[in-house]
């Protein structure tokens, strides 16, 4: 339990409350703790100190000023928190992701698969924001102050993107592979076409260019 990562589901139509429960009840690295379905619950449930690592708020209906006014009180209690929401990818939510105290937001309509991408995203220290088919994905690495914004090109495919999302973990290439639920032999496939875009051949050298190349101050994420 220690050595896994504790999430929980905030979710008042329950939409999601299910495949969370089917597809996270026996993983290897990740235990659902809680589903709940009030903000006011969830908040006693921080009050008493158990935090879980990272939050997936459904906030499909919800007005922004809510939202932000629920997320500012949630931080209060427990800063360290990720929390990723869940929506309508067209929403002004989402238009306004990089704006909100979040990691990440994620098209209710997306995978579960996709969801625990996002998990494995937040290693790195990235945020995501994913349309309905989540072939449209940015990853973005901001600073505290949410100025710095770090957004990959649009020629890598979806699979390619979830790839260099994790490079720049402690994580091998087999635990990744793994952790993205790819065969060894497919991902290397991935892994090659994303260092020939690249133009570099090994691991470290992607990560410093990818890190040395890819800032735009603006960018239009969905």
């Amino acid at each position: 339990m220690k050595n896994k990562i504790s999430i929980a589901v905030l979710d008042k139509s329950e939409v999601l409350l299910s495949s969370f429960q089917n597809y996270f009840s026996n993983h290897s690295k990740i235990c659902l703790t809680h589903t709940c379905r009030h903000s006011n619950y969830f908040q006693k449930v921080l009050s008493k100190s158990d935090v879980p690592d990272v939050l997936f708020k459904n906030v499909t209906g919800m007005n922004l000023k809510v939202i932000d006014a629920e997320l500012a009180l949630f931080k209060s209690i427990a800063p360290n928190m990720k929390i990723i929401l869940v929506g309508n990818a067209n929403s002004a939510t989402a238009s306004n992701a990089l704006m909100l105290d979040i990691n990440g937001f994620i098209d209710i309509s997306s995978r579960i698969e996709h969801f625990e991408y996002c998990i494995n995203m937040l290693q790195s220290g990235s945020f995501v924001i994913g349309n309905k088919n989540f072939n449209n994905i940015v990853f973005i690495e901001k600073d505290i102050a949410g100025k710095k914004e770090t957004v990959m090109p649009i020629d890598f495919s979806s699979k390619e993107k979830m790839i260099i999302a994790l490079l720049n973990t402690p994580n091998t290439h087999k635990e990744i592979a793994e952790g993205l639920h790819f065969q060894f032999d497919t991902y290397n496939y991935y892994l090659k076409n994303i260092y020939k875009k690249l133009g570099v051949k090994k691991r470290h050298a992607a990560i410093s260019y990818i890190e040395n190349n890819f800032a735009f101050e603006e960018a239009n994420l969905l």
